[in-house]
């Protein structure tokens, strides 16, 4: 499958950034330089007929991020996740009669995110980005073939992120010390995804709703 206009350009775009960290100079790159998340939340699928086979519109979501910190404000960073979900009816892909149906779903994503952080300390930070998403998926009923495959699309994020630091600046300071770990934030994150097979006409996007941990270092 082929990438579209979008993906081109957002990707080239990432090239040029990662291209230009690695001929920098340290200094020019503020610190902390690099974020690690984890987080979960509720991924509502936009797959036709879902609450039919799974007896629900929704299902969970766990996953992990890893981001570099171009500038203080600027960050680009890879996702990875996993859904998973159970139930009984027929094939959302083939539309075939079946028992246990099993879903899963492993999405990643490349993006670009702005920070509106503007000072050390800062308790609260609003953060907007997007990018580029592949989704792998793999889809199964009991007693027949598995049907699995990826498609490619794009995602939106927006969410807030709040210091901890500033409630326990004693722990704070351990975990600098202890494990570099320089600043701790919980989060709150919604992500929009748009992915399709486009040979089935099946849509693997959503909507994303997650509560995290993100730690700077």
């Amino acid at each position: 499958m082929g990438l579209t206009r979008v993906q081109k350009i957002f990707i080239a775009a990432l090239f040029c950034c990662v291209t230009s960290l690695a001929t920098a100079d340290d200094s020019a790159v503020d610190k902390p330089a690099w974020s690690f998340e984890f987080k979960g939340g509720r991924y509502h699928p936009a797959l036709d007929g879902y609450s039919d086979y799974f007896g629900r519109n929704r299902t969970d979501e766990l996953a992990v991020t890893l981001a570099r910190k171009v500038f203080r404000v600027v960050e680009v960073g890879v996702e990875l996740g996993r859904v998973h979900d159970k139930g009984v009816g027929a094939l959302p892909l083939n539309h075939a009669t079946g028992g246990t149906v099993t879903y899963d779903l492993y999405p990643v994503h490349a993006y670009i995110a702005l920070r509106g952080v503007f000072y050390e300390n800062q308790w609260l930070v609003p953060y907007i980005g997007g990018g580029s998403t592949r989704e792998y998926y793999e889809q199964s009923v009991v007693g027949q073939s598995t049907a699995k495959g990826h498609a490619d699309g794009s995602h939106t994020r927006a969410g807030l992120q709040f210091l901890l630091d500033r409630l326990s600046g004693g722990d704070a300071a351990n975990l600098q010390s202890g494990y570099g770990i320089d600043n701790t934030y919980l989060f709150i994150e919604q992500q929009t995804i748009k992915a399709e097979v486009k040979s089935a006409k099946i849509d693997l996007g959503g909507k994303i709703y997650l509560l995290g941990l993100l730690f700077e270092f």
